[in-house]
């Protein structure tokens, strides 16, 4: 791939890049042996064999952040945003706010790229929506589900507004209002009422009458390996439509291998098995 079609792929893949910058940060936090961080990272993306170790050998964090700051790596994007986000951490020690601030500000980085990239984009920037809605409607039911539990006695617009991502169709008002629904029928209705809303209305409806969050998350990624596989059969067979479909199709076979294995090392019923199979 070269020019635009190169750039399309790269924002494709660019979730990896996430994934092994989160991976190599997580392990120096952990303090965990560079072998053991290496085995997580997944050899796709901007980050080779020789940089990623590199970076997992150093004795400090903040060693590892200037190489990555250095080198640009694994993205220019998100090398300046955990640049950005470094003295917080400094300050608080919160590993969790780091990774949502690189989170977020990779979502933001990949919607604002693939609006700039037009009509080429579509197919991507739709299935990069979906996700981080997806996502985000996951979080807020968390934080409802937390208020409802008395777990919290109040939502921190601070803690709302990191919990949420960038780059989504879900405005973080109508996420918010989600959060503070007084029951899970209402989340229902105020998701109905939002022009980004009626996609996910069916499984939140499911979910509000007796369902657990977990039965909603796959619900969820179901529906979107399914979207996303079905480009092989609707999308412009020239447009990145056919890799985010690919993509998607190699996920699921993933994450099938892993529900088989995990099935057979504990002796899982194959019927209970096999309703846990992503078969898009």
């Amino acid at each position: 791939y070269t020019g635009s079609a190169r750039e399309l792929v790269d924002l494709l893949l660019a979730q990896w890049d996430l994934h092994n910058l989160l991976t190599l940060v997580r392990g120096h936090a952990a303090r965990a042996a560079p072998d053991d961080v290496l085995a997580y990272v997944v050899p796709v993306g901007g980050l080779d064999d020789a940089s990623a170790r590199e970076v997992a050998r150093q004795r400090e964090l903040a060693v590892a952040v200037q190489l990555l700051a250095a080198w640009r790596l694994p993205t220019p994007a998100l090398a300046r945003s955990l640049v950005t986000a470094w003295p917080e951490y400094e300050r608080t020690g919160n590993l969790a706010a780091l990774e949502t601030q690189l989170a977020d500000a990779h979502a933001e980085h990949v919607a604002a790229a693939l609006d700039r990239l037009g009509d080429d984009a579509r197919p991507l920037r739709d299935a990069h929506a979906r996700q981080v809605d997806a996502r985000n409607l996951l979080a807020a039911l968390r934080l409802r589900q937390a208020l409802a539990a008395s777990e919290t006695d109040r939502l921190d617009p601070e803690l709302e507004r990191r919990a949420m991502l960038g780059g989504g169709r879900l405005s973080r008002e109508s996420l918010a209002a989600v959060a503070r629904a007084a029951a899970p029928e209402d989340a229902r209705v105020i998701l109905a009422r939002v022009p980004a809303g009626p996609p996910w209305v069916e499984a939140v409806g499911r979910w509000a009458r007796g369902g657990d969050l977990v039965e909603l998350e796959d619900e969820l990624d179901a529906r979107l390996t399914r979207e996303a596989v079905a480009l092989f059969h609707r999308g412009d067979p020239l447009s990145v439509a056919i890799p985010v479909a690919y993509a998607a199709a190699k996920e699921a076979e993933a994450r099938n291998v892993r529900v088989l294995a995990e099935a057979a090392l504990r002796g899982v019923d194959p019927v209970l098995a096999r309703s846990r199979l992503l078969l898009a």
